[in-house]
């Protein structure tokens, strides 16, 4: 693996975007519909809303946020978990807990959660007695899930098991000759292989594995997004990837891709390829995390570059890159700074999905020095994050 040319190609923000973020902040609220004709029209409201309920709680005004969520669920009939879990936390901090009722059911009838999974990231205190009760008629009358939504869901995770099983084989192993190490190279590229036209087969047979088929949860430590982007990892290097990239737009367009998942998708694609395509760089990767602390990307900007990746991003419903950065780094930041305050709490996440990619600090100074660049100059300003985002209010 070339890692020179990964750290150039890492899209993590870059500093027009972070210089320019204060004026770009006052657009007004309508000004993300220009490029989503691109999507369904439904969609891209949808989108739209979610977006700007997002910025309404890096600001903590979680009235308008609850608002804009409304809005939004009235344009897609069974929105991301991410948003309606959103709009739930919104709706217990503007004391509206009885808004939460129709939300409850779309998580646990729609998105197949037990209360067992819906607790994990909705902790049982946070709601009143008669969401509570709510929640427990829910599992009462809860029925098992689909035979297609369960055979779908028990192909994949044997395709996972198993490129995890033939990866974990191959690190185990050690003072093996160079003819063994050849060979098994070529074993588990034929894995990966047959486990992708599997895969593919799958959806064209029960269709992709969205909330609705197979739930939101893998287990109690993974959910179902972490586990297509492992097996996006080993798929990209084999002969399926274009047909795969065609199942991932087509669940995109129809809604059952959550565009931060399709872009971190295409990022790691664009990251591992010689020939790069630029509608594939949608930078979902925000921040770097290297020897501690936290910075803006580490590659080569220009202006024409910010607008492409504004340009794709807003294209597939994602806010722009600059807005987004600050979200994730106002959790981040606060989470790594204010450990005490976080016991027994949690943090509303803004940005779904957003990747934060962890390099080795040797290596990346080792890089910074070979091409004579300042790592100072892309530290992100902690104090700044954290006091114009009150992350604190986003506790809960």
């Amino acid at each position: 693996m070339n890692y020179q040319y990964i750290l150039r190609t890492l899209v993590v923000g870059f500093l027009f975007l972070y210089t320019h973020s204060c004026s770009n902040a006052q657009q007004p609220r309508g000004f993300l519909t220009g490029e989503y004709s691109k999507l369904d029209p439904n969609l891209s409201i949808y989108f739209k809303f979610v977006n700007l309920a997002a910025r309404d709680i890096y600001n903590n005004d979680f009235i308008t946020a609850a608002c804009d969520y409304e809005e939004a669920f009235k344009h897609k009939a069974n929105p991301f978990y991410v948003d309606v879990r959103n709009a739930i936390i919104a709706n217990i901090k503007n004391g509206s807990p009885a808004k939460n009722l129709p939300l409850l059911k779309i998580l646990m009838v729609y998105k197949h959660l037990d209360t067992a999974y819906l607790f994990l990231d909705l902790p049982k205190r946070i709601f009143d007695r008669n969401c509570l009760d709510y929640i427990f008629q829910l599992q009462t009358n809860k029925s098992s899930k689909n035979n297609i939504s369960g055979k779908l869901a028990a192909g994949i995770r044997h395709i996972y098991v198993l490129g995890q099983e033939t990866m974990n084989a191959y690190n185990t192993g050690s003072g093996r000759s160079s003819f063994t190490q050849d060979s098994l190279k070529k074993a588990i590229a034929n894995v990966h292989e047959q486990n992708a036209v599997e895969f593919i087969r799958l959806c064209n047979q029960y269709g992709f594995p969205s909330e609705e088929r197979v739930g939101v949860y893998y287990d109690k430590e993974l959910p179902w997004a972490d586990v297509l982007y492992n097996l996006w990892t080993f798929f990209i290097h084999t002969d399926q990837k274009e047909k795969l990239f065609e199942l991932l737009e087509k669940a995109r367009r129809a809604g059952d891709l959550h565009p931060s998942q399709y872009a971190s998708l295409l990022d790691l694609e664009f990251q591992n390829s010689r020939g790069l395509r630029k509608e594939c760089n949608f930078m979902n990767t925000t921040v770097v995390l290297s020897g501690g602390k936290l910075y803006r990307p580490f590659v080569y900007y220009s202006d024409s570059l910010m607008r492409n990746v504004n340009t794709n991003r807003v294209s597939i419903g994602l806010d722009s890159f600059h807005v987004v950065q600050k979200q994730v780094a106002c959790v981040q930041l606060y989470e790594k700074y204010h450990a005490d305050e976080m016991k027994g709490k949690k943090i509303v996440r803004m940005a779904q999905y957003a990747s934060i990619e962890a390099l080795d600090i040797g290596f990346v100074k080792w890089a910074f020095d070979k091409d004579k660049q300042d790592i100072t100059k892309y530290e992100l300003n902690v104090k700044k994050i954290l006091d114009e985002g009150n992350c604190a209010e986003k506790l809960y």
